[in-house]
């Protein structure tokens, strides 16, 4: 563009030579004009709108809302809203600090804040109620009958008008001076969860606390065709209690770190043998924290793979570009579609 400019002031302003000052100056002049027009106009463009195309069903696994969503910091635990205008996911730092991120839809643009009442305490793993009207999420914050623990225990929060209400800790039956994660609530209000307890099958379980009449029961760990003697963790449930995707470490068909399992819960009310999902979700590295958007088909995980191939470290830019991209070995969020996930 400057080139046109300058070839149009030239032929304007006649040809230039070592005697023509007046010419030269009125040049420059004018040419500096266009330069500060240039700028100006580039400084009034718009700023480029963040957008989050919940919609798309990849065949294959894909970073999610990479250098938005997925970054070179730590995330984690997604969860889409009911209506599938907002949705949360845990967003830390590799010095420890976990909190709940939130982004609204608004206009076509997606704009992203910590939760009002995250921040202060270590918050994770996000859940919306089936209805979208509660949150649960696992969090360290104190508990109120002993604010001196530091466990992570069970809460929820209700909306209250255009924001959220107080959080409030579930049931004892549920919270223990031991740590309990990863919510997962149904149209029942059974809330399923990970911990390990005595009376479990192995390292970590997952259980189910039933509400009955507006009571939770006392925890049971889901059967053996679901936990073992191992590690089984971060469990997503369907609403309707018939589906279950959860992470477990150290089975014969695993591929590392800890990989992705489903079972489908019978007509007689017991769950199916769990099922790997393969290599289209699990590899080496950690996959877990899942999340089924049912009303888009897609399946959503963390993983803490790194980008593939050695990437040639020439300049100290290098190591900074690595360091602060996705795939830099802590966790992302990607998504395939789920008619997918399972073949």
């Amino acid at each position: 563009m400057l080139g046109i400019l300058r070839d149009s002031v030239l032929a304007r302003l006649g040809r230039l030579d070592s005697t023509n000052c007046v010419l030269m100056t009125k040049y420059n002049l004018l040419l500096a004009t266009c330069w500060i027009a240039i700028l100006v106009m580039q400084c009034e463009q718009p700023p480029t709108q963040a957008t989050v195309d919940l919609k798309n069903s990849p065949n294959q696994a894909e970073l999610f809302a990479p250098d938005l969503i997925s970054t070179g910091l730590y995330e984690r635990d997604l969860a889409i809203g009911p209506d599938g205008s907002e949705l949360i996911y845990t967003l830390g730092t590799n010095t420890g600090i976990r909190n709940l991120i939130i982004m609204r839809e608004q206009g076509g643009a997606w704009a992203q804040e910590v939760m009002p009442f995250s921040g202060a305490h270590q918050d994770i793993e996000p859940f919306y109620s089936p209805e979208g009207q509660v949150l649960y999420f696992a969090s360290d914050r104190p508990m109120p009958q002993d604010t001196m623990r530091s466990d992570y225990n069970i809460w929820k929060v209700a909306r209250s008008g255009t924001g959220w209400a107080d959080p409030e800790a579930l049931s004892n039956l549920i919270n223990t001076p031991a740590h309990e994660f990863f919510p997962a609530v149904t149209d029942q209000g059974h809330v399923y969860f990970t911990a390990s307890r005595e009376d479990g099958m192995g390292g970590e379980d997952i259980l189910v606390s039933r509400l009955v009449n507006g009571e939770y029961q006392t925890p049971e760990a889901l059967d053996s065709n679901v936990n073992s003697a191992l590690d089984e963790f971060n469990a997503f449930v369907s609403a309707d209690d018939r589906f279950i995707v959860f992470s477990s470490y150290g089975r014969l068909d695993g591929l590392g770190g800890g990989d992705l399992y489903w079972s489908e819960r019978g007509p007689d009310g017991q769950w199916s043998v769990a099922q790997h999902f393969g290599p289209a979700i699990n590899t080496s590295r950690l996959e877990y924290c899942p999340f089924v958007d049912f009303n888009n088909g897609n399946l959503y995980f963390t993983s803490n793979r790194i980008a593939e191939g050695k990437p040639i470290m020439a300049t100290v830019e290098d190591f900074h570009k690595v360091a602060h991209s996705p795939q830099n070995g802590f966790g992302d969020i990607y998504r395939i579609a789920w008619d997918k996930a399972r073949l």
